[in-house]
């Protein structure tokens, strides 16, 4: 019988029988993701940030933003190179990160990460979703 459930109950349910699975499948140990969040403040004014977090070795991007009165001055080049030493510190081997086409392929590229697919018209007719890793 399938019936719904509330998304949280769900995923820390999910969350146990996935961790049960790993570890019986994986030689890396299972953990608790590890958050990263980081602000840019210029003259006290949040300008931009980025969120992502680490499981097993990898760290992955999940938000990356900077206002756009801010944008061209590196401010994004230094939230990401935040990330990668976070990663570093945490014993990371790769981060990755996607994109859409209006977002930022050329700065991931930019920065040094590669690029392992392009799933076009998705999430919409028109618009690619891009996929990007760091080895560290």
């Amino acid at each position: 019988m399938i019936q719904k459930i509330a998304q949280e109950t769900n995923e820390l349910l999910l969350k146990v029988l996935l961790d049960k699975h790993s570890e019986l499948h994986s030689c890396v140990a299972v953990g608790t993701p590890k958050p990263l969040s980081l602000a840019y403040r210029k003259d006290d004014k949040y300008v931009g940030g980025i969120t992502g977090s680490i499981f097993y070795e990898r760290l992955h991007i999940k938000l990356l933003g900077v206002d756009e009165a801010y944008r061209g001055q590196g401010i994004g080049s230094e939230l990401v190179s935040a990330a990668i030493a976070f990663a570093k510190e945490n014993g990371c081997t790769s981060i990755t990160v996607s994109t859409l086409d209006y977002q930022g392929p050329k700065f991931y590229e930019h920065l040094g990460f590669q690029e392992y697919a392009i799933l076009e018209n998705v999430p919409a007719k028109g618009l690619n979703t891009h996929y990007f890793v760091m080895y560290l």
